[in-house]
């Protein structure tokens, strides 16, 4: 992309897919909401970059940094994190409460992978997240034993939802 130099990172959301920003934007609130400081340190690459870091340890000086030239980060479909602490980006940090953050906001965690890439998320096609509205609303019906929250996104019969009206009734003992 005219502009971007393949030495710099780019860390922007404007070029993710709007799906992928979307799960971003909830990942990087739940996270502040859990306390963890983290930053953003890449998300989109050119072919360049992804090239430019894939000779690193190979070819170019310095410790190998991808296993990959097809890097979800090519299709705005990534992120690297770091977290913050006192100011100075470290790779020390909980990485299982982020993950578990991140999975919860419909990405999936480079982590988990046969070679661990801990800083790195990426899109999950297999999860459809929900907005925020349906997400407060899951929780208050799980919350109060008027669902178990799962299959959001399945249709309901009636006979269902007149179950959970009078669940709900009788919670909170209204006649």
């Amino acid at each position: 992309m005219k502009g971007m130099s393949a030495s710099v990172p780019y860390f922007g959301l404007d070029k993710l897919i709007p799906e992928m920003k979307e799960r971003v934007e909830l990942f990087l609130r739940k996270a502040k909401e859990a306390g963890l400081n983290i930053g953003i340190t890449e998300t989109y690459r050119t072919s360049a970059r992804q090239k430019y870091l894939y000779a690193q340890g190979r070819t170019r000086p310095g410790k190998v940094v991808t296993w990959t030239l097809q890097s979800k980060h090519l299709i705005g479909e990534a992120i690297d994190v770091v977290f913050i602490v006192n100011g100075k980006t470290t790779y020390s940090g909980d990485w299982a409460s982020l993950a578990s953050i991140g999975e919860s906001a419909g990405l999936s965690w480079g982590g988990r992978w046969k070679s661990p890439d801990m800083p790195h998320f990426e899109f999950n096609h297999d999860i459809m997240t929900l907005k925020d509205w349906e997400l407060e609303a899951q929780e208050f019906v799980v919350k109060n034993g008027l669902s178990n929250g799962e299959n959001p996104r399945d249709p309901v019969t009636r006979a269902q939802v007149w179950r959970m009206l009078q669940q709900f009734a009788l919670r909170f003992n209204l006649k």
